[in-house]
C-alpha cells in the first residue's frame, strides 16, 4: 500500500529533479561552445553527429522537464526522463570504458568543477536524479479515468 506522504515526497524530489534538469538544459543551451567543445572529444561520437547532439540534449532536458513541472502528461514524462537519463548515463559509462577518461560537462561552466569527477560520480548523480521519476512509475497504476491514482480507488491530488 502507497502512503500519501511517500507520494508527496516524491513528488517533491521530482520537482526538485526537473529544476535539476532545466538548469542543466539551460546551462548547457547558455555555453553551448564549451558543452559542444566537451563533446568534440568524446571518441563514441562521430566528428558529423557532435553538433545534433549538442542542439538536441538540452533542448530535450528543457522540454521534458517543463513538461513534468507544468504537468501535462506527467506519468509519461517519468518514462522520458528515466529513459533519457538512463540513454546519458550509458553514453558516460561507454565513453569511459573507450577513453578512460570522461567529461560529461553537464551543467557547462557554471556549476562543473575544475576536473573531471570520477565516473562514479556521474552514475550516482544520475540515479538520484532519476529515482523519483522511477518510484513515480513504480507506484503509480495509470488508470483511462485517472492516471495518477496511486492504488485503486484511492485519489491524490498533485
Amino acid at each position: 500500500m502507497t502512503s500519501r506522504p511517500f507520494i508527496q515526497c516524491t513528488l517533491t524530489l521530482g520537482h526538485i529533479s526537473s529544476l535539476l534538469l532545466l538548469i542543466a538544459g539551460a546551462s548547457k543551451s547558455l555555453d553551448y561552445s564549451t558543452f559542444y567543445n566537451s563533446l568534440s572529444e568524446w571518441r563514441i561520437i562521430k566528428s558529423g553527429a557532435i553538433a545534433t547532439i549538442a542542439a538536441m540534449a538540452p533542448l530535450l532536458e528543457l522540454i521534458l522537464a517543463s513538461l513534468w513541472l507544468l504537468r501535462i502528461n506527467r506519468h509519461l514524462m517519468n518514462y522520458f526522463i528515466t529513459l533519457m537519463i538512463i540513454a546519458y548515463t550509458s553514453a558516460l559509462v561507454w565513453e569511459y570504458r573507450v577513453s578512460g577518461y570522461v567529461d560529461c560537462n553537464c551543467f557547462a561552466n557554471f556549476l562543473s568543477e575544475p576536473e573531471s569527477p570520477a565516473i562514479t560520480w556521474y552514475i550516482v548523480r544520475n540515479s538520484m536524479i532519476a529515482l523519483p521519476y522511477v518510484l513515480l512509475i513504480c507506484f503509480r497504476s495509470p488508470t483511462p479515468k485517472d492516471p495518477y491514482t496511486c492504488e485503486k480507488n484511492v485519489r491524490h491530488s498533485l
